[in-house]
């Protein structure tokens, strides 16, 4: 039977989402990882700093846990804009968070003690939280160039699942573009985003599926490029 280089890269991921690893001298502290998502780091050390998290079990699920919260801090900083003077409700996201920032700091500090000490062993693997990427199987993009239009997202259905939500990131691992809710198994990304993407350059993408009950699952990030 054939294998495919898909196959391939997905029996990777697993390996090294199933590894048990542990921090060396080599790995970035908990620290860094989180610069990534505050946009603080130089180009050269990203660099250097993505292709380590890809390779380092535990690196990747440190990543994966700053990743929740970067989530929660855009979804509180949301929660938090209506309640500012009307001025300020269409301030960027920035200016909004300097109202928050002391809550911000407390939840970076916390974890990054927590993820530097033997605490770490007690987070849930990602075999543990349903997040294994064959449990969530993306289909198209992947690490072909592709053309730059059209641009269609296509993946495996989850049973039982109620909508799904696509997010993109850059070739740094910052986020660049969260979808809306979305049902069925693909979606083609809307125009103003997609110009917005640059050629030749390198993005990820994942999917989540959610399930009643609050339930979720995601795939592996996905590499993809376009090419005009």
């Amino acid at each position: 039977m054939k294998t495919t280089e898909r196959e391939l890269k997905r029996a990777y991921r697993k390996y090294i989402q199933n590894s048990p690893g542990s921090r060396t001298e080599d790995c970035p502290a908990p620290e860094e990882i989180w610069s990534l998502f505050a946009g603080e780091t130089p180009g050269k050390r990203k660099a250097g700093m993505v292709e380590h998290i890809t390779a380092c079990s535990s690196c990747f699920r440190e990543f994966e846990a700053f990743l929740e919260m970067s989530r929660a801090e855009e979804n509180l900083a949301n929660e938090v804009r209506p309640h500012l003077p009307s001025q300020m409700r269409a301030a960027p996201l920035p200016l909004v968070w300097r109202y928050v920032t002391a809550f911000a700091a407390l939840i970076v500090i916390l974890a990054a003690a927590m993820l530097s000490t033997k605490w770490l062993g007690l987070i849930k693997r990602p075999e543990e939280r349903g997040r294994l990427s064959g449990q969530l199987r993306l289909l198209s993009p992947g690490p072909r160039p592709i053309l730059r239009v059209p641009l269609i997202f296509r993946w495996e259905e989850v049973a039982r699942s109620e909508y799904y939500i696509i997010e993109i990131f850059d070739d740094s691992l910052l986020p660049f573009w969260k979808s809306p809710q979305l049902t069925g198994i693909c979606y083609e990304l809307p125009s103003p985003v997609k110009e917005k993407m640059e050629r030749g350059k390198s993005y990820f993408w994942m999917l989540t599926a959610f399930s009643q009950g609050g339930q979720k699952t995601e795939s592996a990030p996905e590499e993809f490029r376009l090419i005009d």
